[in-house]
């Protein structure tokens, strides 16, 4: 791993980054489970690493967090080695390990002796997460939310800059889901920089800013979401009523086109400022068009595609 050093990012006009990888890779034997990927995560912001089971989400959290150590590449958080910084990064790496005997206040409070936590920061956290008026249950009588938010609690103990979340919402029903993605909203708008696991689109959707997506061990896309809709281009949907027509008559236009071979319509690779051109040349060439709109991708359709292979 490489050695400490300050980290800025100067194509964003020197923006602080909080996290950067350059060729991080991990093998297990001969199977390479996470591949040379590039990651950068700004300070400040909520960072999705998005991607289906076993694409490599939680290997990679465990070398961000220090836990395993990388086979090649290099890895920077908050300008030191993984691991190297306790006090300034918290995780929660997969299920939360817990005490079940205990309660939850007590549980968190061990940790806390541990970082030089008082109770008052302990009473404070259990606020935080919501489990302020369940603090003294056993939490082996917890749901899976309840269990899922005593181990963000714990990860913020030592009130950390960072945090690292691997699938926070795993096991959880709708409720406890949103209950999570509020949770993090609210410590995103603290101020702090974290970066969350998950294979479920939607919860990625609503609560970060930029996201990177893993597909069998390969960084296949790191960008904003519209970047990610966007990503292979604009396109336009013509109904038309003569198609084997329309179709020369685009590609005499040097425009790529696909139609289903059913129904009148047809998908146009093209932004929607070219709508005027298309119109008139297949006008020209005898075409009646019933129809021409802009057709935005959806992030499910741009996800699926590229986790797909």
């Amino acid at each position: 791993m490489m050695s400490p050093a300050p980290v800025t990012n100067e194509s964003n006009g020197g923006e602080d980054v909080a996290l950067r990888t350059s060729g991080l890779t991990k093998r297990f034997g001969d199977h390479a489970a996470v591949r040379s990927i590039d990651l950068e995560v700004r300070t400040g912001e909520i960072f999705g690493l998005l991607g289906p089971n076993g694409s490599g989400k939680s290997t990679t959290m465990r070398m961000l967090a220090g836990l395993i150590r990388a086979s090649s590449g290099e890895a920077v958080v908050l300008g030191a080695e993984p691991g190297a910084q306790p006090t300034r990064v918290g995780a929660m790496i997969e299920e939360p390990a817990l005490y079940p005997y205990l309660s939850g206040r007590r549980n968190l409070s061990m940790l806390g002796r541990l970082v030089g936590a008082d109770d008052e920061a302990v009473t404070r956290q259990l606020d935080v997460v919501g489990l302020g008026e369940a603090a003294d249950r056993v939490a082996g009588g917890y749901s899976t939310g309840m269990r899922q938010r005593l181990g963000v609690a714990c990860s913020l103990i030592h009130d950390p800059e960072l945090l690292l979340l691997d699938e926070p919402s795993a096991g959880l029903d709708p409720s406890g889901v949103v209950e999570i993605r509020e949770l993090l909203g609210e410590l995103g708008a603290q101020g702090r920089t974290i970066v969350v696991s998950s294979h479920m689109l939607t919860e990625i959707e609503r609560v970060c800013d930029r996201v990177a997506v893993l597909s069998n061990g390969e960084l296949v896309f790191q960008g904003d979401l519209d970047e990610l809709r966007r990503r292979d281009g604009d396109e336009l949907v013509a109904r038309v009523a003569q198609v084997d027509m329309a179709v020369r008559a685009l590609a005499e236009l040097g425009v790529d086109v696909r139609h289903d071979g059913n129904g009148d319509e047809l998908v146009i690779l093209a932004s929607p400022h070219q709508a005027p051109e298309i119109t008139r040349s297949l006008v020209a060439a005898g075409v009646d068009v019933f129809a021409i709109s802009e057709r935005r991708r959806s992030l499910e359709e741009s996800y699926m595609e590229l986790t797909s292979t």
